[in-house]
């Protein structure tokens, strides 16, 4: 039920913490080795969350030998127990589960030192190297018939009974080979999901047999998008020039199974409001790259089915490489951990689920719009700052910018922090060797920088604003703000307005 449950319900079922705490308690209660316990831990697969990874409520380290020596065990084409009705359905839900718990970054490096890459590439071979996958399931499958023929007498093997066993054997043929050409596919789905690990990567790229086979692979239109997005993971092959001209307003990156609700957004957007809008289909090739560097905006639909898809979260990686500006829409029900958490801390979404279509799409419209003046006024400043010659620097070993300023008087040290202009904000920064605070709070006054300070001060927003301060000079500087100078930014701002108050 888990494993082929409806999304929605799986969202209800994971907000109940009861059910979660109940399979762990139950878990402990259970031996080793026992089916049922097998099955606890491909529900938790499905329930647990990043929270509970980092807690190590659910046992990462366990669940990922458990799982990778059943499936061992199970794909041995050597161990007479496999059958078909049996193992063979087992082992593709035990896929499904270690796909959904390979989702989670935190659980990745367990997996590798458990060598789970390795039987990944094996159980994949049924898809890279399909000629010596059939022989073996040929050579598998003839030496049980001869035992299924040798069961009854010659003489009774009448023609009828041989054509019989015959017709038999070619089905349970054909259906192995779809097992494991589907048991292949799973395999490369979770490769695909480890490659976001910069270790497994690695390993991966070294391994030169995988990489010629899904080189050889990559016209294969059967597995094109599985190809292309490991392809680009591991080999980094997509590179565009950036557009001069945008073509698209907005791309719409989303997952087939949300296309009612995004259907609805595209169709507002384009109706009410003229946008130009690609919509995503979903897929890793030269055209989605192509087309991300020529939009202006990705509209990135989040649910949990976009969250486990790894073609969605390469796009969404390729975007932010390109320095794409991301509206994160939340249109089902759906946990943001995992790669989502990165993404909502840095951006601000619009959730489509609490809020009544109206109010989110005009919020999206007003996100839209801020997000054009903020860029405008980016390449703005860009160009103001070249104009100037205002040159910036990285020294060695420190962050601190240059900046070659005009001089300013230093009468700031005279007034009230609240009078200060910007000019005086600027002088003060750069005063102190907080030159590097100077990008980041362009244009403010006094009154401005105090705002600021309280809002830096407050005892659950200290680190918060420090987190956001980071991610703005990546996004538009591409360099990184030190806790020495973010501390020596707020203590040298105390000085002042505890002086204003004498």
């Amino acid at each position: 039920m888990f494993i082929t449950t409806d999304e929605d319900c799986l969202i209800i079922i994971k907000s109940y913490q009861v059910i979660k705490n109940s399979l762990l308690k139950s878990i402990q209660l259970i031996k080793n080795n026992n089916s049922i316990k097998l099955s606890y831990y491909v529900i938790l697969t499905f329930l647990i969350n990043d929270n509970d990874i980092k807690n190590k409520i659910n046992h990462p380290k366990e669940i990922c030998n458990i799982f990778i020596r059943t499936i061992q065990q199970i794909n041995d084409f050597n161990n007479d127990d496999f059958t078909f009705t049996n193992d063979g359905v087992h082992i593709i839900h035990l896929l499904i589960a270690l796909k959904a718990y390979l989702q989670h970054d935190q659980v990745k490096d367990d997996f590798i030192e458990s060598d789970g890459l390795n039987l990944l590439l094996t159980i994949a071979n049924s898809v890279l190297a399909s000629t010596e996958i059939e022989s073996q399931v040929n050579n598998m499958l003839g030496e049980k018939f001869k035992s299924i023929i040798g069961l009854i007498p010659t003489e009774e093997c009448d023609l009828n009974v041989l054509q019989e066993i015959n017709h038999l054997q070619i089905n349970m043929q054909y259906n192995m080979n779809i097992l494991f050409k589907e048991m292949g596919l799973l395999a490369l789905e979770c490769l695909y999901t480890m490659s976001f690990n910069r270790k497994a990567k690695e390993i991966l790229q070294k391994n030169e047999k995988f990489m010629i086979q899904i080189r050889e692979l990559s016209n294969d239109e059967n597995l094109k998008k599985i190809i292309d997005g490991l392809l680009w993971k591991l080999e980094e092959k997509y590179e565009f020039q950036i557009e001069t001209t945008n073509q698209y307003d907005s791309m719409i990156s989303y997952h087939w199974n949300d296309n009612v609700l995004v259907y609805k957004i595209y169709k507002y957007l384009i109706e009410k409001f003229n946008y130009k809008i690609w919509l995503d289909d979903q897929s890793i090739s030269n055209s989605i790259f192509q087309t991300i560097e020529k939009s202006k905006f990705i509209l990135m639909c989040m649910s949990e089915t976009y969250k486990t898809n790894e073609n969605c979260r390469s796009i969404i990686e390729y975007a932010q490489y390109r320095k794409k500006i991301i509206i994160p829409l939340i249109i089902k029900q759906v946990e943001l951990d995992s790669w989502f958490e990165s993404i909502c801390t840095e951006n601000l979404y619009i959730d489509f689920v609490k809020q009544n279509f109206e109010d989110a799409i005009q919020l999206l419209i007003k996100e839209i719009n801020m997000k054009t003046i903020e860029q405008k006024e980016i390449n703005s400043t860009m160009i103001d700052l070249s104009q100037q010659e205002i040159s910036l620097s990285i020294l060695p070993t420190t962050t601190t910018v240059n900046l070659h300023l005009n001089a300013i008087q230093d009468d700031y040290k005279r007034i009230p922090i609240k009078l200060w202009s910007d000019k005086h904000v600027e002088q003060f920064l750069h005063d102190y060797k907080l030159d590097l605070m100077i990008l980041l709070t362009e244009y403010m006054n006094g009154e401005d920088l105090s705002q600021l300070f309280d809002k830096c001060k407050i005892q659950q927003d200290y680190w918060t604003v420090f987190d956001r301060f980071n991610n703005e000079f990546k996004k538009r500087f591409q360099q990184t703000l030190s806790i020495s100078i973010y501390v020596r930014f707020l203590n040298q701002i105390q000085k002042y307005i505890n002086m204003s108050r004498v």
